[in-house]
């Protein structure tokens, strides 16, 4: 099955008289249980793609479904299939870590908020700091926070913006090793990063979004393919894909 399918997404936005186009017919269909990585320079499409998906942004046109489920005609079904892990997000002053977990529950309607509040804060390693205040935690604590607060709602696709921006080496690490844990209990993900060994380390598959547009999308072996490095680091591979249009960009830029 399907966990995700877009076809053909394009959104715009306007900035002064110039229209920016942030995505350009997208289309990409992600399995049930895979973890696919969305590759892109800054300001390439990615977070705005990761908006559309939880129905955040009104398309131009296009569509996307998720587990079958249209995200525009069927949001509120959409919200209960789906959460969102960034790596910017603020937390609430003067809460613990338990307390913080219990306020999310209430919101996202959770029956049985103590065994889930417990469940996540087992699998995200947080047991033994539920009684701090959540805005005193490292920034490796404080990632397994966000983490544990999207898994309060059980979700089959997750999505990761950029989960592991700014943590040190270990926690970061201890990142990727929740990621690998949810993958074996059957959630999709969807995930963002700049990070190329993180990409490669965990996705099944790779698509690589560029000015708006996927450029290609495939494991990496496949996109060594596409690139015509087949010795090459996913580093060069990212830069060969990408080369053309942001080479075409800076032109037009100077011109």
């Amino acid at each position: 099955m399907l966990a995700l399918q877009s076809e053909n997404v394009c959104k715009s936005f306007a900035h002064g008289k110039k229209i920016i186009a942030a995505l350009e017919n997208v289309s990409l269909e992600i399995r049930e249980g895979e973890i696919v990585g969305l590759l892109g320079p800054n300001g390439a499409g990615k977070t705005t793609f990761i908006s559309a998906i939880c129905g955040l942004l009104e398309l131009d046109s296009g569509s996307i479904a998720v587990f079958g489920k249209d995200v525009s005609r069927e949001r509120s079904q959409v919200i209960n299939e789906i959460n969102l892990v960034t790596g910017f997000a603020g937390l609430l002053n003067g809460l613990s870590v338990e307390d913080l977990l219990r306020y999310y529950a209430m919101l996202y309607s959770i029956p049985d908020k103590k065994q889930r509040i417990e469940d996540a804060l087992i699998q995200t390693g947080l047991s033994e700091k539920r009684g701090q205040i959540a805005n005193t935690l490292s920034s490796g604590y404080r990632q397994r926070f966000y983490i544990s607060k999207a898994l309060l709602t059980h979700p089959r696709l997750l999505l990761m913006d950029e989960p592991t921006v700014g943590l040190d080496v270990e926690s970061a690490r201890q990142i990727r090793v929740l990621v690998q844990k949810q993958k074996k209990q059957g959630t999709t993900i969807l995930l963002t990063t700049h990070y190329m060994h993180e990409a490669e380390q965990l996705c099944d598959r790779i698509a690589i979004i560029n000015s708006g547009r996927i450029e290609a999308f495939g494991t990496v072996r496949e996109l060594k393919k596409m690139a015509d490095r087949p010795s090459g680091s996913l580093e060069e591979v990212f830069l060969a894909l990408t080369k053309s249009r942001w080479e075409g960009d800076f032109v037009e830029a100077r011109s």
